[in-house]
């Protein structure tokens, strides 16, 4: 490699960092504008009860108490979860045809009514042995 050509490639990599710092810089200032309590890093998001995790609801208990509506659908996952089973045990109940009545939300997507839950709950039910 040439000297020239070696100033080239230095000069280049410089304008690319610089680039790639003004791309993050702005980012920066887009969270800053959209979300100013996150990007400050002064605690959590706006919502303090996000919930369970990222973009996934309240936990289930609050929405046990706060809406009892019966009528309310719980995704697959969170149908496992407030049972305390694995996703496979989830999946390998609902395939013996074991598990409460599911509802087909898409084409690939499934949930069960709270309702539906209580009631199987109920079924599985049993006495003092």
């Amino acid at each position: 490699m040439t000297v020239p050509e070696a100033e080239r490639r230095r000069q280049q990599s410089q304008r690319d960092r610089a680039a790639e710092q003004d791309r993050r810089d702005q980012h920066q200032h887009d969270e800053a504008r959209l979300r100013p309590r996150v990007a400050a890093g002064r605690g959590k998001a706006l919502s303090d009860s996000a919930g369970i995790g990222h973009n996934r609801g309240p936990p289930l208990d609050q929405h046990l108490t706060a809406n009892p509506d019966a009528h309310r659908i719980m995704s697959f996952r969170q149908w496992c979860e407030l049972n305390g089973i694995s996703l496979s045990t989830g999946r390998r109940i609902l395939g013996k045809g074991n598990g409460p009545t599911i509802i087909q939300l898409s084409a690939r997507r499934i949930g069960i009514s709270f309702a539906a839950n209580a009631a199987w709950q109920a079924s599985r039910a049993r006495g003092v042995v």
